[in-house]
């Protein structure tokens, strides 16, 4: 990896007991903060997302995996000849 220049400092407000829990894991790899930011925004760079999954990405594999169980039901219906014609639909629906 090569020597990136130091230009710009950043700051930001974050939990003192969660900061300090991070930098006992950042110091058994022989890093410190800068360091560890650093390779942290690299890999965000390089990959081009986030090194883990948000909260966001986690609902969203939440709703997929219900939509394949949904998926997987109705195809099982249909083999197993559990369907409902046009009318019936409409009858239920009320259209």
């Amino acid at each position: 990896m090569h020597a990136l220049e130091k230009n710009t400092q950043v700051n930001f407000k974050t939990n003192r007991d969660l900061l300090e829990k991070a930098k006992a894991v950042i110091a058994t790899q022989n890093l410190d903060m800068t360091a560890s930011f650093n390779l942290f925004l690299e890999n965000i760079v390089q990959n081009k997302a986030l090194p883990f999954e948000t909260d966001t990405d986690k609902e969203r594999a939440e709703l997929l995996a219900g939509l394949r169980t949904e998926i997987a039901k109705s195809f099982d219906d249909l083999e197993h000849g559990r369907v409902y014609n046009a009318s019936e639909v409409r009858a239920n629906l009320g259209i």
